[in-house]
C-alpha cells in the first residue's frame, strides 16, 4: 500500500520525467520502480550521447575555423563522433555559404542542420563574411563542385529564410581532402576565396556557385600584391593602355578585356562589345601598336590577361569577372 503508482524518473539529480501504470498489486509497483531505474539509465546514456557530440561538433568547428595548431588526436575522435572520418571512399569538401544576414553566427545551426540532411554528416562554423561547413561526400561526387554546390544552395535556402538568419547570396566550394590535416589546408583557400568574391562576381548575381579552383590565379596575385615585381609586370604588359585611356573618354581597355575574355575569338568580341568587326579590327591593330604585341599568340594573351587581373585586384574595381566567365 505503501508503494506509488507513479513514480519520477530522476537522470543526473534532475527529474526528468514521470511513470505511470495501473498497479493494483505490490508486484506491479515493485516492477514500476524497476522500470523507473531502468529508464534512468538509458536516458543518462542518451543524454551523454547527445552532449559528447555537441562537444565534438564545437571542437570540430574551432579547430577548422580558428587560427593556430590544433590537437590532432583530439580533432579526429570528433570528427569520428560526428560522422566526419575520412577514407573508405570519401573526403571531406568545405564549403561556405554566404549569407545575407548581420549576425553570420544565427545562421551557422541551420546551415550545420540542412547541410546534415543533405549529406548525412557535417559541421559548421561562421568565418568572415560566410558561415563554413565541412561534409563527407563519396569520391566520385566530389569531383564535381558544382553539383555540390548547387546541392548545398537549395538544402539551406529555405532553412535560412524560414528561421528569419537570412537569405542565401551564393556558396564557395572548396577542394577535396582526403584527411583531417589536408581539411585546414582547403579550408584557408575557402575563406581567402570569399574574401575576393566581391571583386571576382559579376554585381548582382544572386545564387552563384563558385569553386576555389576557379580563382586560383586570383588568389595567388592578391597574395603579391604589393610586390614591386608585380607592380612593374603591370606596367610593363598594360601601361601603354592605360596611359592611353586616361587621354581619351571611350578607352581601349574593354575591348582588352572582352578579347581575352572571349579567348581571342574575334566573332564573338564583336558581338560582346556590339561593334562591326572592322571596328574591331582597327581596335585590336591600335592595341598591337600600343603595346608591341600580337594578339593572336596564346603566350602574349596569357600574360596580358594575368596583368589585367592584377590590375583589377589592385584597385578593387567590382564586377571584374574570373578567366572561367
Amino acid at each position: 500500500p505503501d508503494l506509488p503508482a507513479a513514480a519520477d524518473i530522476v537522470v543526473a539529480g534532475r527529474v526528468w520525467g514521470r511513470l505511470c501504470c495501473e498497479a493494483t498489486t505490490e508486484s506491479g509497483r515493485v516492477a514500476l520502480l524497476r522500470a523507473v531505474g531502468i529508464l534512468a539509465v538509458v536516458v543518462g546514456r542518451a543524454d551523454a550521447t547527445i552532449g559528447s557530440r555537441a562537444i565534438a561538433r564545437r571542437v570540430l568547428a574551432r579547430a577548422l575555423t580558428g587560427p593556430g595548431p590544433v590537437d590532432e588526436a583530439a580533432v579526429a575522435r570528433a570528427a569520428g563522433r560526428v560522422g566526419l572520418s575520412p577514407g573508405s571512399g570519401r573526403v571531406l569538401v568545405p564549403l561556405a555559404v554566404e549569407v545575407s544576414s548581420v549576425d553570420l553566427a544565427a545562421a551557422v545551426a541551420p546551415v550545420e542542420d540542412a547541410a546534415r540532411r543533405e549529406f548525412g554528416a557535417a559541421v559548421a562554423g561562421d568565418i568572415p563574411g560566410a558561415v563554413l561547413v565541412v561534409v563527407p561526400v563519396p569520391l566520385g561526387a566530389a569531383r564535381s563542385g558544382a553539383a555540390l554546390g548547387s546541392r548545398l544552395l537549395a538544402a539551406v535556402d529555405r532553412p535560412l529564410s524560414r528561421r528569419g538568419a537570412g537569405a542565401v547570396r551564393g556558396v564557395v566550394v572548396g577542394e577535396p581532402a582526403a584527411d583531417l590535416v589536408a581539411v585546414r589546408d582547403r579550408v584557408a583557400e575557402v575563406r581567402a576565396t570569399v574574401a575576393l568574391v566581391g571583386q571576382v562576381r559579376v554585381p548582382g548575381e544572386a545564387g552563384f556557385v563558385l569553386l576555389t579552383r576557379e580563382v586560383a590565379l586570383e588568389r595567388l596575385l592578391v597574395s603579391a600584391l604589393g610586390s614591386p615585381e608585380l607592380s612593374a609586370f603591370v606596367d610593363s604588359q598594360l601601361g601603354a593602355v592605360l596611359e592611353y585611356d586616361a587621354r581619351r573618354r571611350r578607352g581601349l581597355l574593354p575591348t582588352v578585356e572582352a578579347y581575352l575574355g572571349t579567348g581571342g575569338n574575334k566573332l564573338a568580341t564583336a558581338a560582346a562589345l556590339g561593334v562591326q568587326r572592322q571596328t574591331l579590327y582597327d581596335r585590336l591593330a591600335r592595341l598591337e601598336s600600343l603595346l608591341g604585341l600580337d594578339l593572336d599568340s596564346p603566350v602574349a594573351r596569357t600574360a596580358l590577361h594575368v596583368a589585367v587581373i592584377a590590375w583589377r585586384l589592385r584597385g578593387g574595381a567590382a564586377g571584374f569577372a574570373p578567366a572561367h566567365r
